[in-house]
Order: structure tokens, then sequence, then C-alpha cells
């Protein structure tokens, strides 16, 4: 009986005192702080998805249109780029698109533009096109995020001009072209104009690199004109390409 007595004391006791009473500690999960390199895999993994879905396709987008055209052949046959290439030199693409995206969308909604993001296809030349924006049905405004924005690229003045061409095939009367360049630091902004002219003489030119593409396309062969030597070094498709740069391998 005192035994009962004495384990009943006891368990009165811990109720009265539970600073007593033994508790085991949960285990502490350790701190997981932002670790780059997995950011880095994420965004390559995200570009390796994307290349997976490489498809033969009959048309070129406007924002290839200063692409070189060997890089469009194999491009539009549906050859399997090399993912490891396209993914780590291009890890940051998909956060770049993102705030790219953000900027355009910004700008085209403070701003008065008559049409934004339209989009359009020229049956004639096999281009689909998406433009940013147009000032009064008659000026086609390409909005650009770039590092530095003192610098014009040719790549984008082929992108307005393929848009050119779509438009006019759609029956706008095109005046000007302009290219809106917003540096990702925000700090500058740069705009260039193009001529009718101007536009007129890169149009003729990509309908010429276009017809030389499709001409590739159809006997089996790699493109011999309108090559992009400056593009080897980072491009998805170096090692099939026997029009590469010797040392850009």
């Amino acid at each position: 009986m005192s035994e009962k007595k004495n384990i009943l004391n006891r368990v009165v006791d811990n109720i009265q005192n539970p600073d007593q009473q033994t508790t085991q500690k949960p285990a502490q999960k350790p701190l997981e702080f932002f670790d780059s390199r997995m950011f880095y895999a994420l965004m390559e993994n995200q570009r390796y998805e994307e290349l997976k879905n490489t498809k033969k396709r009959s048309y070129i987008r406007a924002s290839e249109a200063g692409d070189c055209a060997n890089l469009l052949v194999f491009r539009l046959r549906g050859d399997t780029p090399d993912f490891e290439r396209a993914a780590s030199g291009s890890r940051f693409l998909p956060l770049m698109a993102h705030v790219g995206n953000a900027i355009h969308d910004f700008i085209q909604k403070k701003y008065n533009f008559t049409g934004t993001e339209v989009s359009l296809e020229s049956t004639q030349h096999r281009i689909h096109c998406r433009v940013d924006a147009l000032i009064d049905n008659q000026i086609v405004v390409e909005i650009k995020t770039v590092s530095n924005a003192e610098l014009r690229r040719e790549k984008d003045i082929f992108q307005v001009a393929a848009n050119f061409i779509c438009l006019r095939e759609h029956g706008y009367n095109i005046q000007a072209g302009q290219l809106l360049y917003i540096e990702r630091t925000l700090t500058r902004m740069c705009t260039y104009e193009l001529s009718a002219a101007e536009l007129t003489e890169y149009a003729d030119n990509l309908v010429k690199k276009i017809k030389h593409v499709f001409e590739c396309l159809q006997s089996g062969q790699e493109a011999s004109q309108f090559l992009a030597y400056n593009m080897c070094r980072y491009c998805e498709y170096n090692h099939k390409c026997s029009r590469r740069k010797k040392d850009a391998r």
C-alpha cells in the first residue's frame, strides 16, 4: 500500500510542479539560406524544358529575323539543339524575360499607343510577329530591355523590318519605325528612328534571307548566305553546323 501511495505522491508532485517533468525538445531544423547555385539550376532547367519542345515549323518569328540563316535552318527543321550549351549560356534568360515583360507592360499601359501586342502573320513571306506598339497606326515601335541603350543593334532593326512586312501585308500604312531601348538598370532610355526607306531596305534583305532559308530546307543543305559568325560561340546548334567559326566550338 505504501508503494502505491508513493507513486501517487510522485504523480501529484509532477502535476503541481510541471517544471520537474522531463520533456524531450523537438529537433531544430537547420536554417536554409537562399542558394544561388540552386537558383541557377532552376533557371537552366527551365531553359532546358523550353528547348526540349523544339519542333519543325514552316515560319520564322520576327524576333529571330536577325539571326544567322543557318541557325534558322536548324530551328525550322526541328533539329535537336545542344541542351547543355544553350541552357548554361542563358541561365538568366527566364529572369531577364520576366523583367522585360514587366517593363513592356508598364510602358504600353502608360503611353498613348494606338495599338499594342498586335499579332500578325505574313503568309506570303512566312513570318509570324507580335508588334509591341503602334503610334497613329503609322509608326511601328519595338521595345527592348538591353545592357547598353547607346548601342543600336542590327538584329533589332531586322525585327522591326519583319513587323513592317507583316503590317504592310495587312494594309497598314507604316511610315517609320522606332526602337525604344530601356537599360536593365532602369537608369537610361534611348530611342532610334528608322525611316520608311531604311525599313524597306532591311525588309527586302529579310525577304531574300527567308527565301534562301526555305530553299535550303527544301534541298536539305545548310545555308551559305546571311551567316552571322558572331553568334557561333553561343549557338545551340554549334555542334551540327559546318559553317561555324573554327575556334567557336
